[in-house]
């Protein structure tokens, strides 16, 4: 059963991250949009920055909603050779 839970979470973090890069979600909406609670989210979206995903709080309008900046891992493995294309 184990795996079956592990799944469900790394497809609710697929998700997540999904909706995060369209951008303008809120914490609320992002948990009522993927059947979580708010709690849920802010802890799979602490997990998601420590595996190297900027994920920042902005200002939209008069709300606060998540955006993806980039992810740091990507941004240093395309610094190779100088960042010369191919």
């Amino acid at each position: 059963m184990r795996y079956g839970r592990t799944s469900g979470i790394s497809k609710r973090h697929s998700s997540l991250l999904g909706l995060i890069r369209e951008g303008g979600y809120s914490a609320g909406s992002l948990a009522e949009r993927l059947g979580v609670s708010e709690p849920t989210i802010s802890r799979d979206i602490e997990f998601l920055r420590q595996q190297g995903f900027q994920i920042k709080a902005v200002r939209v309008d008069r709300r606060w909603a998540y955006r993806l900046i980039e992810r740091m891992l990507e941004k240093d493995s395309s610094s190779d050779a100088g960042g010369a294309k191919r």
